[in-house]
Formats: structure tokens, C-alpha cells, sequence
């Protein structure tokens, strides 16, 4: 799947802004994130729409600095 200089570049904002806290990526279905401290999935059909899932997710849960698989503790 070809993705479109505009795809391209929202995805790479996204990842900059949220790739700490979910892994980001663009389906044939749509966008889709995942968690990366509980594995919680989110879907949209666009960017802003994802964005705004991330957005509301994040503030209804903050994200752990650790990762289920993470054995360093934080601190």
C-alpha cells in the first residue's frame, strides 16, 4: 500500500508525538494504534480521528513507563 505525501507526513507527526506511548500505523482498514503499556487497540478512518482517540485515551489513562514485557522498573 502506497501512502500519500499528506498520510506520510501525519503519520510521521503522530509517531513523533505520541511513539513513546503507542505504535502507530496505516492499514488498508484505516489508522490504527496500539498501546504500548497495555496493548489496548484504537482505529479511525483519518489521522485527526486517531489523534483524537490517542488524545482521550491518554487523558482517561495515562500511560505506565513501563511495558508489561519491561523488566526495569520505574523509578
Amino acid at each position: 500500500m502506497r501512502l500519500t505525501t499528506q498520510a506520510l507526513a501525519a503519520l510521521d507527526e503522530l509517531s513523533r508525538q505520541w511513539g513513546a506511548t503507542y505504535d502507530i500505523a496505516v492499514t488498508r482498514a484505516g489508522w490504527v494504534a496500539k498501546r504500548l503499556d497495555n496493548g489496548r487497540p484504537l482505529a479511525a478512518r483519518d489521522p485527526d480521528g486517531l489523534r483524537e482517540l490517542i488524545t482521550a485515551d491518554s487523558a482517561a489513562e495515562p500511560a505506565s513507563r513501563n511495558r508489561p514485557d519491561d523488566t526495569r522498573r520505574a523509578s
